[in-house]
C-alpha cells in the first residue's frame, strides 16, 4: 500500500502482489466508465507538473491558466486515468 498525504486527505493506493488479468482501457476520461479522473488542489502546479514530466509520466494537459489565479495541469497515471492538479490564489 502506498499512502499519499495531500493536505488533510490521505489517499491509499493498493498494489496487489499478483497483477489482475484485466487491462485498463486507454483513452483518459472518454476511454471507459468507472474511475477515470480525479482532482487534487495543490499550491505548486508547476513544480508537480515538472516532477511528473521528469518521472516520465504522460502529460494529458500542460499547465495552463484557466482564468486569473487558477492554474491546472493534468497527467496520466500508468492505467491511463487522468489526474488533475489545480491551484488557485485567493482573490
Amino acid at each position: 500500500m502506498h499512502r499519499l498525504l495531500c493536505g488533510d486527505s490521505l489517499l491509499k493506493i493498493i498494489v496487489p502482489d499478483d497483477a489482475p488479468p484485466a487491462v485498463a482501457a486507454p483513452g483518459g476520461i472518454q476511454g471507459a466508465s468507472g474511475y477515470r479522473y480525479w482532482t487534487l488542489h495543490v499550491s505548486n502546479v508547476g513544480e508537480i507538473m515538472q516532477a511528473c514530466r521528469e518521472g516520465g509520466y504522460a502529460i494529458a494537459i500542460e499547465e495552463v491558466e484557466l482564468c486569473p489565479g487558477i492554474r491546472i495541469g493534468m497527467v496520466e497515471d500508468p492505467d491511463g486515468n487522468w489526474v488533475e492538479f489545480v491551484s488557485s490564489k485567493p482573490p
